[in-house]
């Protein structure tokens, strides 16, 4: 039995490596590739990727440090930032989803939030009814 049995999803970077595996053993998943303006998501990268030393033990922040690197490696094939390698990722792996999902439209939605995609596209997607909620939504401007 997989630990993902009991899950409802899994979002963010652990999913990008693995998408294509999890589909074959999960064949009636449905996946949302989520995208925006490449300079605006490279200079969110860049934000993010700065080393921040918040209240945590030194072999807490180790450790912490240690799963990161393992997944920026795993995904990005870097350990820091470097715009040049992070815009070689992001359109390769947009590609890849679009080619492995080609004709595959009740398998996988395409999402961009920051251009106003909310409940009217996904919840029909998922099955659902639209609820009567804003859709959650954060846009920072430091990332605009």
């Amino acid at each position: 039995m997989s630990i993902l049995e009991n899950c409802d999803g899994i979002t963010d970077l652990t999913i990008v490596p693995y998408y294509a595996q999890l589909d074959s053993i999960f064949p009636e998943t449905k996946f949302i590739l989520t995208i925006r303006d490449q300079k605006a998501w490279l200079n969110s990268m860049k934000t993010h990727w700065q080393e921040k030393v918040d209240d945590q033990t030194k072999s807490e922040y180790e450790l912490k440090m240690s799963i990161r690197y393992f997944l920026r490696t795993a995904v990005y094939g870097c350990q820091s930032y470097s715009a040049a390698r992070l815009s070689y990722v992001y359109e390769l792996h947009h590609k890849n989803v679009l080619d492995y999902f080609k004709g595959r439209d009740n398998s996988l939605l395409i999402m961009n939030i920051n251009n106003g995609d909310g409940w009217e596209k996904l919840c029909p997607f998922l099955g659902l009814d639209i609820p009567d909620i804003e859709f959650p939504f954060i846009k920072y401007k430091k990332q605009m």
